[in-house]
């Protein structure tokens, strides 16, 4: 596996974990009165997309 194609898998992974942290204990109801939380995992999730 080529070095950046790791790197990208690691940042891929790391952001998975995060969206995890970023959800556990949470309602879906929280996404519309919390924008960080929505906002986060937004990014979160590009991360994982792109």
């Amino acid at each position: 596996m080529h070095n950046n194609d790791e790197i990208r898998l690691r940042h891929m992974i790391e952001a998975a974990e995060d969206v995890q942290q970023f959800i556990a204990g949470r309602h879906r109801t929280e996404l519309n009165s919390n924008r960080m939380l929505l906002f986060a995992l937004v990014r979160a999730i590009e991360s994982i997309h792109v």
